[in-house]
């Protein structure tokens, strides 16, 4: 039943059909609890649950309900926080980790957190750097090590941090325009690269080189429009 509610969660989520998605991913949450209590030591068992609180802080998050998500992240980040002391433990929860400690830091911020928020996303982007050292040639692991890169230097900007946030959005664009160059039909990382444009253009206002702004703005809106031209029409979609 987990599984199942589970999937259905994920597709309500695709579907914008956010309240119940929180009803359905409280009830996997609440089956994973109980296979865990009679089982702890099951790996599969607590696995479920830290996706399941995963899930179900999303969910939350997108019917504004941001406390209630924050808790569910700090919950999974405890639970995460014995087995990452583990120097074999499976990568998979290191993405998890990676994940919760974007979200959360994202979270804090929009409560006017920023020091914790900071400190969430840096804790990520040293997760990211760690992943990737492991293996440098893997596409996937890059793209999601480059995300929390660009959390931080929005934030840092945010927080007035600007050659801080320098160092960050060079970080992770570097790691953008090399997945770039390695495969351009790849939707997230022509994404990150509008994010990256969007940053150096907020960079070089903040820095007063507004030559530079209006330069890096023409290129944004340069990706802009030719990312609406490989979108498929409302009426390509309806057929």
């Amino acid at each position: 039943r987990k599984y199942a509610t589970t999937s259905l969660g994920a597709i309500l989520i695709d579907l914008r059909r956010f309240p119940e998605a929180v009803t359905m991913f409280r009830e996997s949450l609440a089956d994973a609890e109980s296979l865990v209590a009679t089982s702890p030591g099951n790996a599969d068992y607590q696995q479920a649950r830290l996706e399941a609180l995963a899930w179900l802080s999303a969910a939350l998050e997108h019917v504004g309900r941001l406390d209630d998500s924050l808790a569910q992240r700090e919950r999974q980040l405890a639970l995460l926080e014995p087995i990452l002391r583990s120097s074999n433990a499976d990568p998979d929860y290191r993405f998890q980790a990676l994940a919760a400690h974007r979200s959360a830091g994202r979270l804090l911020a929009s409560h006017g957190d920023l020091p914790g928020g900071l400190e969430h996303l840096r804790q990520s982007v040293r997760i990211g750097e760690g992943l990737m050292q492991i293996e440098p040639d893997n596409a996937d692991w890059a793209g999601l090590a480059a995300a929390p890169y660009l959390d931080l230097a929005g934030l840092q900007l945010a927080a007035s941090q600007v050659e801080e946030a320098g160092v960050s959005a060079r970080a992770g664009c570097n790691i953008v325009d090399r997945l770039l160059l390695r495969d351009s039909t790849v939707k997230e990382w022509r994404l990150a690269r509008g994010a990256c444009l969007s940053l150096r253009t907020r960079l070089a206002l903040a820095r007063g080189t507004s030559e530079e702004a209006r330069t890096l703005a023409k290129q944004l809106g340069s990706w802009a429009a030719a990312e609406a031209r490989k979108a498929p029409s409302a009426e390509s979609r309806q057929r």
